[in-house]
C-alpha cells in the first residue's frame, strides 16, 4: 500500500512539476517578448503624431493587457481555472474603477486634450472665465499662469467641457482701441489722425490696413473703435502704447475728448405769504 501511495505521489508530483516548469519557462520567455513588444510599440507612437503623455500611456495600455494576457496563460498552464482568477480580477477593476472614477475622467479628458490640442504650452488662454499662460497639462491637472504670476490648476475634465478661449493660437491679433470724441467733430479729419497714427507704430502691420470704425452714439459723446493688426507676441505693448498715443495726439491735434460731466441747478424756494 505505501509502495502504491508513494508511487501515485511521485507521479503528480512528476506531472505538477512538469507545469511548474512550463508555466516558468512560459513566464521567462512572456516577460521578454511583453518588454520587447512594449518597446516596439512605445517606439512607434513617439514617431506618430502622438508624442510626449499620450505615447507613453497607450504604450503603458498594451503592456499592461500583454501582462494580462501572460498571467492568465502562465495559470491555464499550472492548471488554475481561469473563470475564478478573471471574476476576482474583475471585480477589483469595478471597485477600484467606482473609487477613482473622478480620477479616471480627469485622466481620460487629459489624453483628449492632448489629443485635440486646443491649446499648448506657453499659450494665453481664457477657460470660462480663467485666463492664464498654460505651463503644462499634467495627467490629472491643467496648470496656468496668471499675469500676476498666480498658479491655477484646472481639472482635466473642467477643462474638456469648458468654453476655451485661445489667444495664441494665431499670428496675428487685433487690437480694438476706444476713441471718444465730442458731438459736431469733423470726422473725416478724425478718421485720417487715427489712421495716420496707428499706420506709424512700430507695432502696426500694413495688411489689414488700421481703421476708425463707428461704435455707438453716447449721453456725452461718439464712440469709435480704432483698429489695428499687430503680432500676435506685440499685443500687449501695442495695446498699451498705441491707447496712450492717441490719448495724447487728439488732444494736440484740437479734437475735444469729451468726458461725463452734471450741471446741478439749485433754485431758492420762495417765501410764503402769509394770507
Amino acid at each position: 500500500m505505501d509502495i502504491l501511495i508513494s508511487g501515485a505521489a511521485l507521479s503528480a508530483a512528476e506531472k505538477y512539476g512538469r507545469r511548474v516548469a512550463a508555466a516558468l519557462l512560459l513566464l521567462t520567455a512572456g516577460i521578454v517578448l511583453v518588454r520587447l513588444i512594449g518597446f516596439w510599440v512605445q517606439r512607434a507612437f513617439m514617431h506618430s503624431r502622438l508624442q510626449g503623455m499620450p505615447a507613453g500611456f497607450l504604450a503603458g495600455a498594451v503592456k499592461c493587457a500583454l501582462w494580462t494576457v501572460l498571467a492568465f496563460s502562465v495559470a491555464a498552464v499550472l492548471g488554475i481555472p481561469s473563470t475564478p482568477l478573471a471574476a476576482v480580477i474583475g471585480s477589483a477593476g469595478l471597485a477600484l474603477g467606482l473609487a477613482l472614477k473622478d480620477s479616471l475622467s480627469d485622466l481620460a479628458s487629459g489624453l483628449i486634450l492632448l489629443g485635440t490640442k486646443p491649446f499648448a504650452a506657453g499659450d494665453y488662454v481664457d477657460v470660462d472665465g480663467t485666463e492664464g499662460s498654460v505651463k503644462r497639462i499634467r495627467p490629472m491637472t491643467s496648470e496656468l499662469i496668471t499675469p500676476d504670476n498666480k498658479t491655477i490648476l484646472l481639472p482635466n475634465s473642467t477643462v474638456r467641457r469648458a468654453r476655451i478661449t485661445n489667444y495664441s493660437s494665431r499670428s496675428t491679433r487685433r487690437v480694438d482701441i476706444p476713441v471718444a470724441v465730442a458731438y459736431g467733430t469733423d470726422l473725416a479729419a478724425l478718421r485720417r489722425t487715427v489712421c495716420r497714427e496707428l499706420s506709424a507704430s512700430r507695432f502696426a502691420l500694413a495688411d489689414p490696413a488700421p481703421v476708425l470704425l463707428f461704435s455707438e452714439a453716447g449721453a456725452s459723446a461718439l464712440v469709435f473703435s480704432a483698429r489695428v493688426w499687430v503680432r500676435q507676441e506685440d499685443y500687449w505693448d501695442a495695446y498699451r502704447e498705441l491707447g496712450e498715443t492717441l490719448a495724447a495726439r487728439l488732444p494736440q491735434a484740437g479734437f475735444d475728448v469729451p468726458y461725463t460731466q452734471l450741471h446741478l441747478r439749485w433754485t431758492k424756494p420762495s417765501a410764503r405769504k402769509e394770507a
